[in-house]
């Protein structure tokens, strides 16, 4: 039975003037699927993103876009009509996609977002224009992929937080979502594969597995009591015991291990990760082609 993609390249390229921008770029995006594009800036990832949206036209292969999708979009660049409110933002927006929205509508969608209704968007901070400008992308109408470019731009820690909760709902729902970002960490728990974009180029493309990467290996002084076993299993989910080392699942952060280790006097030498996290993976990546 064949895959079915919502979104399929083939060999692109894309060239301005003289400078090659994309070269033989091969992507296949399964629908519901959350995948990053990641890389440095001037890596190609803006670029890809124009030609898939049909803003740009590639210089050479093509890319297919199957089930004729209603696609949302989030720009790098904030654009919002600076001179209107936010409730008339999420009007005219939805108006200019061919979809009336009710006033009990736009309130549901401002309390989604906790926007003010009657701000003018000029007086907004940047990481409230964010949130409108991602509720213009995906509240306005019916959204089957979604693609976002650094959304993570100017929002603060909340705000960082609140997005990556809004955008585990939007899978949930099963929406496709395409996303470029620096903030690898926010996304690790979302992603369901990505591509490292390296000069235009691919050098990455794999299926990520979110869960192998909250194992952590701690390798004890001595050998483990009963009490500090029965604490560990408390907290974590111990996954193997051997020696003087166990290895646990825990969604929480090194941080927060190393201070509840600290806090219960465990006697822990060393904390390691059992896998690489994705910023690691990219870091290798970049190093390796540049």
């Amino acid at each position: 039975m064949k895959e079915h993609y919502i979104i399929e390249s083939h060999n692109l390229k894309k060239s301005f003037k003289d400078k090659v921008a994309l070269e033989n770029i091969n992507i296949k995006i399964h629908e519901g699927e959350f995948c990053g594009i990641f890389g440095k800036n001037g890596a190609g990832k803006s670029t890809l993103f124009r030609i898939i949206l049909g803003l740009i036209a590639s210089s050479e292969g093509k890319i297919e876009i199957n089930g004729n999708p209603s696609i949302g979009y989030m720009p790098e660049n904030i654009a919002l009509y600076d001179h209107l409110s936010v409730h008339d933002n999420i009007q005219v927006t939805a108006l200019s996609a061919g979809n009336e929205v009710s006033e009990e509508k736009i309130k549901e969608i401002l309390e989604k977002v906790n926007l003010p209704s009657r701000t003018r968007a000029k007086n907004l901070s940047l990481g409230m224009k964010r949130r409108l400008q991602l509720a213009m992308a995906t509240m306005c109408k019916p959204v089957d992929l979604l693609i976002l470019d650094e959304p993570t731009n100017g929002m603060d820690v909340n705000s960082v937080l609140w997005l990556k909760d809004f955008l585990l709902q939007m899978k949930k729902k099963g929406i496709t979502i395409l996303v470029c970002s620096h903030s690898l960490n926010v996304l690790e728990t979302l992603i369901d594969h990505y591509y490292i974009l390296v000069d235009g180029h691919i050098v990455k493309d794999e299926d990520w597995k979110s869960e192998l990467h909250n194992e952590y290996i701690l390798t004890f002084y001595e050998d483990i009591n009963e009490k500090d076993l029965s604490l560990i299993e408390s907290h974590f989910s111990i996954i193997k015991q051997e020696d003087h080392k166990l290895t646990v699942y825990s969604d929480k952060k090194l941080l927060d291990i190393s201070r509840f280790i600290i806090e219960n006097n465990l006697p822990v030498e060393d904390i390691d990760k059992e896998h690489e996290s994705l910023e690691d993976i990219f870091l290798e990546s970049v190093i390796e082609h540049d």
